[in-house]
């Protein structure tokens, strides 16, 4: 169940960035920054169509490995595939030690604001995704 859950998590950052600009541009500092950073990252490999560099450097181990670890930017191609001008806006952050969260609005060319979180995780040095939720 939980790869199913993981796969699903996975797929929906997809649908997440399917739907505004980023809301970075607010000085933040420390932790907070560095997941407002993992955030946009996200948004600048998702509209250049980075593919791997979203499996490789913005997901967590584990959310790679649940959407095919090799065949991930496969997965993310494939499930980006509609998008177009996609943006991420970070309507605010929550860090609590090696966990944080993102709350954020997404927008895309054609379809409606939608407000989600973004889950991240501290791993390899930097907060990288982890499950969105809705």
């Amino acid at each position: 169940m939980r790869a199913t859950s993981a796969v699903a998590a996975v797929s929906f950052t997809l649908v997440l960035v399917a739907c505004g600009s980023n809301g970075a541009e607010k000085r933040v500092r420390g932790p907070a920054q560095q997941v407002a950073d993992t955030v946009t990252a996200l948004e600048h490999d998702l509209l250049t169509r980075n593919y791997r560099a979203v499996c490789e450097q913005v997901f967590t181990s584990d959310a790679r490995a649940q959407a095919g670890n090799d065949s991930c930017p496969d997965f993310v191609r494939r499930g980006a595939a509609h998008l177009r001008a996609e943006r991420i806006r970070i309507r605010s952050i929550v860090v609590r030690g090696e966990a944080a969260s993102a709350a954020v609005t997404t927008t895309a060319r054609g379809q409606a604001p939608v407000r989600d979180t973004i889950r991240l995780r501290f791993e390899n040095g930097r907060y990288r995704v982890s499950a969105l939720a809705q």
